[in-house]
């Protein structure tokens, strides 16, 4: 068996042309590929390292990753892993939340105390702007940009801006004349759900929006806030040329 060259360490000087060939053509034999690289490692800073990780923690920190990037049915992905785990269970039959007074299931428990607060009126977050309160967080997150004038979301055909996303998914089908919803009785479609379930009520006759005052009835709640107006006398559109005041916004126009 031949003899391994010595090794020389980091410390080691080498002055001379011969000595840094000799230490190259060493550097480069196989047995020593090992120590090769032991050496290089020692070259590198430590901030630019890769810790070593064991087998178990390398399977843990795989798992993480794994579930952080999203889950396989949908691939929708997640920053943290409570989320991700709240987010699964939108795939699953199961609905282990019941409210206590009307009976309803939920999958997420998020979805569970919204409902709640609404049965129960609660709204434990205030605005600290103007005191108006709301059932979730994330719906007070909104009506702060009204404050801010925050629009994060642009369209990017327009560059029209908005404070919520869902208001520039309904205005983007302005430019592709996307219209998702339609009537199953007359076949009619629109661009938002809500004014799907206004149209309805032409065809059920619903009545769901009564005045407090005289008891009648509206298919929109917009209409039932106009007609209040007439009662309470509460006018808040009014014309900058002559002060006359409307209840509703389109009536100015109209009088403009």
């Amino acid at each position: 068996m031949g003899t391994f060259p010595r090794v020389l360490s980091m410390e080691t000087p080498v002055t001379s042309s011969a000595g840094q060939r000799g230490l190259r053509e060493m550097a480069n034999q196989p047995h020593v590929e090992g120590v090769r690289r032991d050496l290089e490692m020692q070259r590198r800073p430590l901030r630019h390292r890769t810790p070593a990780l064991t087998v178990g923690k390398a399977s843990t920190v795989a798992r993480t990753l794994s579930s952080i990037r999203g889950p396989t049915r949908c691939g929708k992905g997640f920053s943290q892993s409570s989320n991700l785990t709240e987010h699964q269970k939108t795939h699953s039959a199961a609905t282990p939340y019941t409210c206590p007074d009307c009976g309803k299931v939920f999958k997420v428990r998020s979805n569970f105390l919204h409902h709640r607060r609404v049965q129960t009126g609660e709204r434990p977050y205030w605005c600290t702007e103007c005191g108006k309160a709301f059932a979730q967080s994330s719906d007070l997150m909104k009506h702060q940009r009204s404050h801010t004038d925050e629009r994060p979301y642009q369209c990017p055909d327009c560059e029209k801006r908005f404070t919520r996303n869902t208001y520039l998914v309904q205005h983007r089908r302005a430019h592709t004349s996307e219209r998702p919803y339609h009537c199953p009785d007359c076949g009619k479609r629109f661009v938002v759900s809500s004014h799907l379930l206004a149209h309805q009520r032409v065809h059920t006759r619903e009545m769901p929006y009564h005045c407090a005052q005289c008891g009648k009835g509206f298919k929109v709640q917009s209409n039932l806030l106009h007609h209040q107006g007439i009662h309470t006398g509460n006018m808040p559109f009014k014309c900058p040329e002559c002060e006359k005041s409307f209840s509703r916004s389109s009536d100015l126009l109209i009088h403009q």
